[in-house]
């Protein structure tokens, strides 16, 4: 009898024991299930370095992984395709402006770009043979609260100090065409409501860029440029010219700058 009751509990608890490892087998397998029929994975793309606005992504610059499709449906916009980021030459889009993707960060399309689409890039489709573009730092103050128009002329002024303390302010370049003005997305402060202007884009000769793009490395001087609006249309029979020769001198001497 004692047997009998001894053999009783011993089958009792095999049967708890093999009630439990049940149990966990159909958690396991309905978990393995789920996971195979509704969290099937995706391949989505990430950055392997920082990346900063207005750059053009390349394949070293990115790498796969895999996650849960379910993040599609928080994030329809992230990268699954690199072939969707791509323009019609098989080049990679660039980082959108306002936009920075940090290293390992996901890519979606909304950071980026293609370069047919970058509003800099159309502001080198009027410009001359021998013009490029030079965007001068502004805000609503230096600007007379946006009254610069696109298509008409500017002037530059110098403003700084001589070498013996005196205040300078003259002016350097007349005649310059001002090919827009935008705020920090490129885009043209009088189409995008709301927006301060951030820069003066104009059209100079490549002497001219080298002088202005180089003239806050001056030493001593303290020089910073001032746009002058003249409210005139830009007239394209008179050329842009340097009407100070003492500071073209000046940069010349205190940069190294050769022709």
């Amino acid at each position: 009898m004692g047997n009998i009751f001894k053999n009783f509990a011993l089958n009792k608890v095999t049967v708890t024991i093999l009630g439990i490892v049940a149990a966990a087998a159909v958690l396991i397998i309905g978990y393995s299930y789920r996971t195979n029929t509704s969290g099937s994975t995706l391949t989505v793309y990430y950055v392997t370095e920082d990346v900063n606005s207005n750059t053009q992504l390349t394949e070293n610059m990115i790498k796969k992984t895999r996650v849960n499709n379910s993040i599609q449906k928080t994030s329809p916009d992230l990268v699954t395709n690199l072939e969707d980021i791509k323009d019609k030459n098989g080049e990679f889009f660039f980082v959108n402006y306002g936009h920075s993707l940090t290293k390992g960060k996901l890519l979606y399309k909304s950071d980026l770009i293609a370069k047919e689409n970058k509003s800099d890039e159309k502001l080198y489709e009027n410009l001359k043979e021998n013009e490029t573009i030079f965007k001068m730092d502004v805000d609503l103050e230096s600007t007379h609260g946006d009254t610069f128009q696109k298509g008409y002329a500017m002037n530059i002024y110098v403003e700084g100090k001589d070498e013996n303390g005196g205040v300078i302010l003259n002016k350097f370049i007349e005649n310059l065409r001002i090919i827009d003005v935008v705020d920090n997305k490129w885009a043209s402060t009088k189409e995008e409501e709301n927006s301060a202007p951030k820069y003066i884009v104009i059209a100079v000769n490549y002497e001219m860029f080298e002088l202005l793009t180089k003239i806050t490395e001056v030493p001593n001087y303290g020089f910073k440029l001032v746009p002058d609006d003249t409210r005139k249309p830009y007239n394209a029979s008179s050329e842009p010219k340097i009407v100070d020769e003492s500071i073209k001198n000046i940069i010349e001497a205190n940069t190294a700058y050769t022709n």
